[in-house]
């Protein structure tokens, strides 16, 4: 890049398409090293030069389309959109509405639209795809009857390009058939969507009887999905669907099941983080002391207003640090007004909190599902007609997407990412339909399994892929795609020489990579894979468990089903009790890390409960959720980024600021205000960038005070990182 662009320095017109073509090139790699953002910026200045000679050079202008195509699956991955927006007159079609994700897609249609006209058999294929893209991208901002007009001629697209050339072009039909009816069934043209289903249906039929090894999967799915427009419509469901589903019989999927019995050691414990009140605890004995120099290390791993408090009691006269950086820095922790820098901490903070829209709205904790490893939830929604939609957020954008709407059927559901949720379905109602494990994403949902075994069972994300445990036999499904689940890519696990009967308890290690199965009487905890056993404990409980969840990397705690808590200790080849306390049943249990604090809920009274995370002794709730006495639920994101958390939460507000709604929200722990609240020591990668985010940005718009704060902040985390 570099030999370009000072090639492109010299004379641009001459070297104007080799830099954007190497732009183009760097994208490519970017995106597929998974380095989104960098990818999106490389692509927007490709698109960038390809656009400045798109009028006098043909091979700008393919250079343009194709840029602006990639564009949009990188807006899907990253949420951004371009600045730049184009009238009506430009794209030929709706006006975008800026940040609603369309823009990038419809100067992408604009482009092979002209490429089209003066070369339909080179890009009339081209211009299907952007259509197709373009119709996904109005689906996610719900601008629904456009959705049905540029996939209306994407699909009058596919059906002449199919017509010159089946072999190539009819799966591609079948597909913008399927999405068609979805469209048409968004819009409530219910008999028009079960017409494009029927057609979509006869391709795939055909195309499944050609090659049954590759299209039978998708015949079956498009079968589902036209029996949920059919019954949208008020027709019957077609039998069909069910008699050609596969019948899942786990013996004959097992291909390499657990055998080992001996453990090969989950690894040395490791240190419990720092949390405030044992750096404040610390500090006050080392203050005691004394001991300046070790007082002035616990101070620079507290939080920024714990700092700059206790840094006043290093006497100024008697001792300073010896570093001249570190003297700089005391310096200007003793600086900071008190008043002034807590109003300022609590403002930003304020910004790491979100309302969720009301079609968002949690009420069971069953139906939430953070994702590992990904900005996004996913919640089960039922509707005032009875009707159950899967819907996603993306976390860093604030773009939500309905999967699937049907029937309420769905028994548990586990995020991936963005656009995939992996789902529990139990049997239609009066009907003979057996359980199923599937992933819905925006172009369909997909049966990976089905069977009576599945009935029961549930599932858990994973850094790659997910894990379903089954509740009537000792087994387990496991995604070995690295997240791209299909059917193919599902291993069966034999469990029962683990010593376990099922595996429906299961919780995931904050890294993703490691978890531990139950059967509410023996924890086991394992790989990611299944392959071998790294740990085992028995229960100490008087009854079986109930719920089980991960307090930082190598802790455990688990609940009773008649009550009490344990916390274990994970390590070598052991699971060993730490702490047990007598307490109420509790449910859905959580760990915040970072608040220094567990949890659970008290199914009978619905209470929530928060509790010390080393002694299982009560606590109050965390200030940031506004007190527990209205609190209805929580849920932490597996790596403890997030908190969802939901209820009346404004009863209890000042008089202006009362009322009496359901709230729900989701706080961000990785907010550059979030974390300016809490101890700056082992950040996640995410809570630096946002940091500095934060300070590059305070410093832009001129506001000193933030900007100093967020220096700080970044000094502090800094030190305590090279500790």
């Amino acid at each position: 890049m570099r030999i370009f662009r000072r090639l492109h320095g010299r004379d641009q017109r001459r070297y104007d398409l080799h830099l954007a073509t190497a732009l183009a090139n760097l994208t490519a790699h970017l995106e597929g090293t998974g380095r989104w953002i960098e990818a999106y910026q490389a692509n927007q200045e490709a698109i960038e030069h390809y656009r400045r000679r798109e009028t006098d050079d043909q091979r700008f202008r393919v250079g343009l389309a194709i840029a602006l195509t990639n564009a949009v699956a990188l807006t899907m991955r990253t949420g951004i959109d371009t600045e730049r927006t184009p009238s009506s007159a430009e794209t030929g079609g709706p006006a975008p509405t800026p940040g609603d994700g369309t823009t990038t897609a419809l100067e992408a249609v604009r482009v092979w639209r002209e490429l089209a006209a003066a070369d339909p058999v080179g890009h009339q294929s081209d211009l299907a795809v952007a259509l197709l893209n373009l119709r996904t991208q109005l689906a996610r901002a719900a601008r629904h009857e456009e959705a049905v007009a540029a996939i209306a001629e994407s699909v009058d697209l596919y059906r002449r390009l199919a017509d010159g050339n089946p072999l190539t072009h009819r799966k591609h039909l079948a597909v913008a058939l399927g999405l068609l009816r979805q469209s048409f069934t968004a819009v409530g043209r219910h008999d028009e969507a079960v017409d494009a289903g029927a057609e979509s249906v006869a391709l795939w039929r055909q195309l499944a009887a050609a090659d049954p090894a590759e299209h039978e999967t998708q015949l079956v799915g498009a079968l589902h999905e036209q029996n949920d427009a059919m019954e949208a419509a008020g027709r019957h469901r077609d039998p069909e669907a069910h008699a050609r589903s596969p019948k899942v019989r786990l013996k004959n999927r097992v291909w390499r099941p657990g055998t080992t019995v001996e453990a090969s050691g989950w690894g040395s414990a490791t240190n419990q983080p720092d949390t405030r009140d044992s750096l404040l605890r610390v500090a006050e004995q080392l203050a005691h002391q004394r001991e300046w120099p070790l007082y002035w290390e616990t101070v620079c791993r507290c939080s920024l207003t714990d700092a700059a408090r206790l840094a006043r009691r290093i006497p100024a006269r008697r001792w300073h640090p010896a570093d001249a950086d570190d003297r700089a820095l005391l310096k200007a922790l003793r600086s900071l007004p008190a008043h002034r820098t807590a109003a300022l901490v609590a403002e930003a903070a304020a910004g790491a909190t979100t309302r969720l829209a009301a079609e968002l709205d949690l009420f069971n904790e069953d139906y939430v599902s953070f994702a590992h490893a990904h900005d996004a939830l996913a919640v089960a929604t039922l509707a005032d007609d009875h009707r159950e939609a899967v819907k996603t957020l993306d976390l860093s954008t604030g773009v939500r997407t309905t999967l699937v709407t049907g029937p309420a059927n769905h028994t548990s559901i586990t995020c991936v990412d963005a656009s995939t949720v992996i789902a529990i379905r139990s049997p239609d109602h009066g009907g003979s339909r057996a359980s199923e494990l599937v992933r819905h994403t925006a172009q369909g949902t997909t049966i990976l399994a089905r069977g009576d075994a599945i009935a029961g069972a549930r599932s858990a994300a994973m850094l790659f892929g997910y894990v379903a445990g089954l509740r009537f036999s000792p087994a387990a499904l496991v995604d070995q795609s690295l997240g791209y689940a299909s059917p193919d890519d599902l291993r069966q696990v034999d469990l029962s020489t683990w010593g376990i009967t099922h595996s429906t308890l299961i919780a995931v290690d904050p890294y993703g990579i490691r978890l531990v199965l139950c059967d509410g009487h023996v924890l086991v905890a394992t790989d990611a894979l299944l392959d071998q056993v790294l740990a085992v404990g028995a229960p100490v409980q008087p009854d079986a468990v109930a719920d089980l969840t991960f307090v930082g990397h190598d802790r455990l705690l688990t609940s009773g089903e008649k009550g009490g808590l344990t916390l274990w200790q994970l390590g070598g080849a052991h699971i060993r009790p730490l702490v047990e306390q007598n307490t109420p049943r509790m449910r859905h249990l959580f760990s915040v890390p970072e608040w220094d604090i567990v949890g659970g809920k008290d199914p009978g009274s619905g209470r929530v409960h928060f509790l010390d995370p080393t002694t299982l002794t009560p606590r109050p709730a965390p200030s940031t959720l506004g007190g527990a006495e209205h609190l209805s639920l929580i849920t932490a994101s597996p790596d403890g980024r997030y908190i969802a958390y939901a209820g009346q939460l404004a009863v209890s507000a000042p008089r202006r600021q009362r009322d009496f709604d359901w709230h729900s929200r989701v706080h961000d722990l990785d907010h550059a205000g979030a974390v300016l609240q809490r101890p700056l020591t082992d950040l996640r990668l995410a809570a630096t960038m946002n940091l500095r985010s934060a300070d590059a940005e305070a410093h832009r718009i001129g506001d000193t005070h933030l900007n100093h704060l967020f220096t700080l902040a970044l000094a502090l985390a800094e030190r305590s990182s090279v500790d």
